[in-house]
């Protein structure tokens, strides 16, 4: 569990280690908690915005908390209903007209990504001859990573490719 300790007043250093050593704290356990913090965002997510940076602390925690309660983090559709019953569990109630009223913020894409759609979609046009062709995300059409295809590559295959280039 992630543990902190609030406000409790003005403490004497004894109370204080106390505490600390009651509840395991240590600047180990602190360092490795911000490592994994790390390591989450920069490691699953893409384009984060620090608008939003509780959330994605608040969604660390929630999945942090459920693997030490279940020894392992939620990987089946069991685990999946267990949450979806734990949320449902906290009576918050969502109206039609609270939703209505809810605003869809979605992040601007980068210039770089604009230029790159741009260029795509030129080579497409070219390729099909067809000059009313427009692409965009909602056309289901999947990216090429390059990143994940090498990195799922065997060291052989890639200093195969190293060599030839």
């Amino acid at each position: 569990m992630i543990y902190y300790i609030s406000n409790r007043g003005v403490k004497t250093y004894n109370e204080f280690a106390g505490l600390k050593t009651l509840n395991s704290l240590s600047l180990a356990r602190v360092n490795e908690l911000h490592a994994d913090i790390k390591n989450y965002i920069y490691g699953h997510m893409v384009n984060v915005s620090t608008k939003y940076l509780q959330d994605y602390i608040g969604f660390f925690t929630y999945i942090r908390n459920w693997r030490v309660t279940n020894g392992n983090y939620p990987s089946s559709m069991k685990d999946t209903e267990q949450i979806l019953i734990d949320i449902l569990k906290l009576k918050v109630k969502y109206t039609v007209a609270d939703i209505n009223k809810k605003e869809l913020v979605l992040p601007m894409p980068s210039t770089r990504y604009i230029g790159i759609l741009k260029a795509q979609t030129e080579k497409i046009r070219i390729a099909t001859s067809n000059k009313y062709f427009k692409f965009d995300e909602e056309d289901g059409v999947k990216s090429f990573n390059r990143r994940e295809y090498l990195l799922d590559q065997p060291k052989s295959k890639l200093y195969a490719i190293c060599k030839n280039y």
